[in-house]
Order: structure tokens, then C-alpha cells, then sequence
């Protein structure tokens, strides 16, 4: 077989793996398609409580007005373009059952796709509560370039390895530097 001929061959074969790899990552609808935001929330969970076995269980929607609108039990409802400057303003004025302690974003300088946190405590970190993620869902492991705090978390610590493992940076941040699509784990506290 010539060597061009061979280079055809694993050419094909990359191009079909990174297909199947793109048809893969989009079957739980997660992950969004190229161009196409998703925005997802769940909940932290307390340190000091049971942690769940697996990844908290997510709940995504097609815009980030939507995604906080569930994340705060429908008490702030933003307008459809809004961002996160508008929810920050937002949650000051209007209390809730739910509150936003993090927001994860899959591009840098906070954009993209977005991960939001909630958690039940109007105080979030405030009051010296610690909250964690011992495992991030599947479809945004190792896929988060940017993050920021709320509710008093100061810092949002981003892990390598789950049960909060491994190489560490504490990030309220605009990028992630080396620990950029690193994260499978995280901690939030004052």
C-alpha cells in the first residue's frame, strides 16, 4: 500500500472518530452543537452532608434567562438577552428559594454555554457554609474556561479529580489558565 494512499486512509479514519466523538457528546443534549448555547443548573450540595454517589442531575434550557429563571424557582425572571450582570442586580432586589452561588462557563472571559449553582441558603457562603460538586456532569468535565462567585463565595475552587482530588485553582475568573477543560469537581465558600 502507498504511503499516500495510507495517509488517505487515516485521514478518513481520524475524520470518523471525531464525528462519532461529536454525535456522542450531543446524545444527552447537554453538550450544545457548534454555535448553539446550552444553559444548565443544578443544585450544590452543603459539606457536611451525605454527597450523592454520581453527578448532580441537570436541568438545561436554551437561554441563560430561562436557565436562572428555574435556578431561583421562578422569582427572577430576566429578559431573554440579559446576562449576568443584570442577575446579579437581580438577586439583590428580589429574595427567593433558591439562590445562585456560581455561575461556570464553557469560553473564556465568561461566555458560552453556561453552569449554574444553587443552593437553598439565602446567606449562600455568607454565614461560613461551604458548599461542593464532588463530581461535575459528565458533559462538562474538563470543558470549563471561565467562572464567577455569588451569595458571599468568595472562592470557587475548581479540582482536576473528582471528590475535589488533584491539582486545584481557586477561580473567580476570566480564564482558567493551566487549569483550563480541567474541572471535575468544585468547592464554593466565604
Amino acid at each position: 500500500m502507498s504511503l499516500r494512499l495510507r495517509l488517505g486512509l487515516a485521514a478518513s479514519l481520524v475524520l470518523a472518530l471525531a464525528l462519532a466523538a461529536n454525535v456522542t457528546a450531543n446524545a444527552s443534549g447537554l453538550s450544545a452543537p457548534r454555535g448553539q448555547e446550552r444553559h444548565c443548573i443544578a443544585q450544590a450540595f452543603k459539606v457536611g452532608t451525605p454527597a450523592p454517589a454520581a453527578a448532580a442531575e441537570p436541568r438545561c434550557f436554551p437561554t441563560f434567562a430561562k436557565a436562572i429563571e428555574a435556578a431561583t424557582g421562578g422569582a427572577i425572571q430576566l429578559a431573554p438577552n440579559a446576562g449576568t450582570q443584570e442577575l446579579r442586580t437581580a438577586q439583590r432586589i428580589r429574595p427567593s428559594a433558591q439562590y445562585v452561588i456560581g455561575i461556570d462557563y464553557w469560553d473564556a472571559n465568561f461566555t458560552g454555554s453556561t453552569f449554574t449553582w444553587w443552593v437553598d441558603n439565602p446567606n449562600g457562603c455568607a454565614d461560613g457554609s461551604r458548599y461542593w460538586n464532588n463530581v461535575i456532569p459528565p458533559d462538562w468535565q474538563n470543558n470549563i474556561s471561565s467562572a464567577s462567585t455569588w451569595q458571599g463565595c468568595n472562592h470557587f475552587v475548581h479540582y482536576e479529580g473528582i471528590y475535589l482530588g488533584g491539582s486545584a485553582i481557586d477561580c473567580t475568573c476570566a480564564t482558567m489558565g493551566v487549569m483550563n477543560d480541567k474541572s471535575n469537581s468544585e468547592e464554593w465558600y466565604q
